[in-house]
């Protein structure tokens, strides 16, 4: 920020003791957050290690001095920062890694919602120390249940979504719990793709922005979505229901997953961000006028274009994190450097070129003729996603079986669809569901507002939660797969600083509600507390440039990568030289039959 902010914070400050109004602390704690030179002193507070896994969510209560945070290791915990102290803490009954967890609101802090990869939805009492605690069970969700939004004012009613393609209303006055899957009860939205995330409007709560693995995010009006339970009925009308849809404007023909959204705090601005992409800032309230000439007649603006899987590049084994980390470096780097690769990169390097060369050899090729072209595709899930199952589609007549699920995988590149969408749309659950409800999400319905600002240099590629959020109002901030979080001039989409935050990934941030205070969290398993503790502002912008540039080949590279287990590899290849030995004898006779005639 320029220099005249600054001085109003330090007049702020000098002015409080005489103004003890809400507006004068208001003005406080807004113009420390906008002082470029209180940003720059943010250094490391303190590490609060609560948890035995990677923590993957956290969220502050209302008076600032707790924060909730969720971890592979399904425990749930209330930590007061200040103090250092655990609140509380609950063993869930999650059997997978917690995704999400919110407060209920109105409730003293004591009830939180949350959700995990296999699903489960839970409303816990964080002041039982037993699991009688977790009062309500909801099993409604058909696969992995990413995120839960609570709604401003309202403490029994919360939302959902996740990879069964459904946005779903609970209203704890109407159902305690629900132990149905794929139940159709609580549903609002659905879609034929996974729903990543979505975000409610602190300002305007009626607005519900969600986000899918089309690139697409849509808002809408929750006033206009009805619950079955609720008396709801399937109406053709609904299907034009969304105030505007709409997707960055280099990401027209592409398919990456929206892995954050965030309502700016005035309510006008939406922060989207996408992996294997970049951050984009729209107007919302542009947005919404230009959708209602949109939606009066009806057409759409773009159309999506079906695109066959890209070839495989490279593989990567499960738990191999030596591509993310501040010391991460591109694999041209690495080569120059003359930098000694591992047992695993050197095994896994042999497995790939063994793949590639059985792929590519004729009598598989042959054996795989007449097959559709995305025969030999892999689809696989992100990093951190538990719960679901790898899916080989090979060209042999016999279907090869499921693989045991991973908790890695690779990115999904422009034109690959979505790895779990496609075994959902195979469910009669799932399709029961979707022709129950009364909304349907459509692919086609899709404003392309130019956006306002795209903020670049991060690396979003590796895990499905990369959380970006606003600081202040004037400066955006960013999770990244280096480890650092990134600080950008909100209106220049100027970096204007760097905190090194994890030894691999930096998967959520969460600002505090009032005080220039930073929570961020990811593989490493702690919470870590950033404040302006440094005596003198400090930004070295010429490594950050190496650090962008760096990320910009680093993330390509990603691009280009899936993430396996290693039984994964056995079995494709042995299914692979089954493919060729069959094919064998078939082109012997072949040779055969053609030098007699």
């Amino acid at each position: 920020m320029s220099k005249m902010t600054s001085r109003n914070f330090f007049k702020n400050v000098c002015d409080l003791p005489y103004g003890q109004t809400h507006r004068d602390r208001a003005a406080l704690y807004s113009s420390c957050k906008d002082s470029k030179e209180l940003l720059q002193r943010m250094r490391l507070s303190k590490a609060l290690g609560v948890h035995e896994g990677c923590v993957n969510t956290l969220c502050w209560n209302s008076r600032g001095d707790c924060i909730l945070s969720g971890s592979d290791d399904q425990r749930l915990v209330i930590t007061n920062c200040f103090l250092n102290k655990i609140v509380a803490e609950q063993k869930t009954v999650h059997r997978a890694n917690i995704f999400s967890a919110k407060y209920l609101v109105d409730n003293d802090d004591s009830i939180v919602v949350s959700c995990s990869g296999e699903g489960l939805i839970l409303v816990t009492d964080m002041t039982r120390k037993d699991q009688a605690g977790q009062r309500s069970i909801f099993k409604c969700h058909y696969g992995t249940t990413y995120n839960v939004q609570t709604v401003p004012g309202d403490c029994n009613t919360f939302l959902s979504c996740g990879e069964d393609g459904t946005v779903r209303f609970f209203d704890l006055r109407q159902r305690s719990s629900c132990l149905q899957s794929s139940c159709s009860e609580d549903v609002i939205l659905s879609w034929e793709g996974a729903v990543t995330t979505m975000a409610v409007n602190q300002m305007r709560p009626y607005q519900l922005a969600v986000g899918c693995s089309d690139s697409t995010v849509r808002l809408f009006d929750r006033r206009n979505l009805i619950t079955k339970s609720a008396g709801g009925k399937p109406d053709d009308g609904f299907r034009k229901s969304a105030l505007c849809s709409f997707t960055a404007p280099d990401l027209e023909n592409a398919l990456y997953r929206v892995t954050s959204l965030k309502f700016s705090p005035n309510g006008d601005d939406m922060l989207v961000s996408y992996s294997a992409d970049y951050l984009y800032l729209f107007n919302i309230q542009e947005i919404t006028a230009s959708a209602q000439s949109y939606n009066s007649n009806g057409t759409s603006t773009r159309k999506l274009s079906s695109k066959s899987a890209p070839p495989i590049k490279r593989l990567r084994l499960r738990g191999d994190w030596s591509d993310t980390g501040p010391n991460a470096r591109p694999e041209s780097e690495e080569q120059i450097a003359q930098v000694r690769p591992t047992l695993q990169a050197t095994l896994m390097q042999r497995m790939t070129d063994v793949l590639a060369r059985m792929l590519n050899d004729p009598a598989t090729r042959l054996a795989l003729g007449g097959v559709s072209e995305n025969a030999g595709r892999v689809d696989t899930r992100r990093d951190n996603e538990p719960g679901r199952e790898l899916n080989v589609s090979l060209p042999n007549p016999e279907r090869v079986s499921p693989l045991p699920s991973s908790s890695t995988a690779g990115p999904s590149t422009s034109g690959e669809r979505d790895s779990t969408s496609e075994d959902f749309l195979e469910s009669d659950d799932e399709k029961a569901v979707n022709e129950e409800v009364g909304l349907h999400l459509s692919r086609t319905d899709v404003l392309t507002p130019q956006a306002k600002q795209k903020y670049v240099g991060h690396r979003n590629a590796r895990t499905m939660i990369k959380e970006a959020s606003f600081w202040g109002e004037n400066y955006i901030m960013s999770g990244s797969d280096c480890g650092h979080v990134f600080v950008w001039d909100k209106h220049s989409a100027e970096l204007v600083m760097l905190l090194e935050a994890d030894k691999h990934v930096v998967n959520s941030l969460q600002p505090h509600p009032h005080l220039p205070l930073l929570a961020t969290s990811g593989i490493d398993y702690d919470i870590k507390l950033w404040s302006p503790m440094a005596e003198m502002p400090f930004f070295d912008s010429v490594e950050a440039e190496r650090l962008m540039v760096r990320n910009k080949i680093m993330l390509q590279e990603t691009r280009d990568t899936i993430t396996v287990p290693a039984s994964f590899m056995i079995r494709m290849l042995a299914c692979l030289n089954q493919i060729r030995r069959g094919t064998r004898p078939l082109a012997r006779q072949r040779r055969q039959a053609s030098d007699l005639s």
